[in-house]
């Protein structure tokens, strides 16, 4: 795949960002997010590289979760599948338990419940 993982100290309004740039790709981590969630918006950028690859975009925490762009909730359709690929929920009080053990962000908790079908 090569992309290229960088830690940025962003503002906290700013969890990712995805650059493609002359063929290479960079993926900039808010360095100042917990780790599970970190995982999250990693896989997020991952699906910008994968599913539209020359788009560069920025993860804004006021904006992403609930955009209605395509773009976004393809992202995050992506790292959710990353993230809950295998997962038993049975293991789970609820879908709130999910989300915090696996670092999603509770706003996306309803899609969270379409893989435990």
């Amino acid at each position: 795949m090569k992309i290229k993982i960088i830690e940025w100290d962003y503002p906290d309004e700013i969890m990712g960002v995805y650059k493609y740039h002359k063929r290479n790709k960079f993926i900039y981590l808010n360095s100042n997010i917990a780790h599970p969630k970190k995982k999250f918006v990693c896989g997020h950028e991952v699906g910008h590289s994968i599913v539209h690859p020359r788009v560069n975009t920025m993860f804004l925490k006021s904006k992403t979760f609930y955009s209605k762009d395509k773009l976004e909730r393809e992202a995050n359709l992506f790292s959710l599948s990353l993230l809950l690929h295998g997962c038993d929920f049975s293991e789970y009080t609820d879908i709130n338990h999910v989300c915090m053990e696996y670092g999603i962000p509770i706003e996306l908790s309803d899609m969270v419940k379409k893989f435990t079908r």
